[in-house]
């Protein structure tokens, strides 16, 4: 798309007008000089990441792991998290992405709040842990557009191994 450019001080930049989202310059760049707007709306992040993990599995063979332990409130990046929300639940595995986060998530959900945690701040309320705990993130949007543009399916057929 020819969004990457130089500056005069040879600094690439990126050109949001011509940008498509497709996420190939996060992956390949080792300098950690690009970064997600995180001002960008919620549903427009979901949309982008559904979209670039699309660009990263197209055309190749891939196989997917969850390892849905010490589930926390925020993102695992930030430095201050809360305790888990939910028991630890296990791994869950399949070539499906989508389907693969959808048998996830609901899993959580259904998972008891830990006590203290920011889920069992919430306990009782309608609604899930994660959008008790952040109203302006819709998980389900996510997967609803990943279905969209092919990545996966939101259909799964859960098969417990002990």
């Amino acid at each position: 798309m020819e969004a990457i450019n130089f500056d005069k001080n040879e600094k690439a930049v990126i050109d949001q007008s011509r940008c498509v989202g497709c996420g190939r310059c996060l992956g390949v760049c080792n300098q950690d000089a690009i970064h997600q707007h995180w001002s960008t709306a919620g549903a427009e992040l979901n949309r982008k990441m559904a979209e670039y993990a699309l660009a990263v599995v197209s055309g190749r063979p891939h196989f997917h792991l969850n390892i849905v332990n010490q589930v926390s409130p925020d993102c695992d990046c930030n430095s201050g998290n809360d305790v888990a929300m939910v028991p630890d639940i296990g791994l869950f595995a399949g070539f499906d992405p989508v389907a693969l986060d959808a048998a996830s998530i609901t899993m959580v959900n259904e998972a008891p709040a830990m006590p203290g945690s920011a889920a069992g701040k919430w306990a009782g309320r309608p609604g899930d842990h994660f959008t008790l705990h952040h109203t302006a993130t819709d998980w389900r949007g996510q997967l609803e557009y990943a279905e969209k543009i092919g990545l996966g399916r939101r259909a799964y057929e859960l098969i417990t191994v002990t």
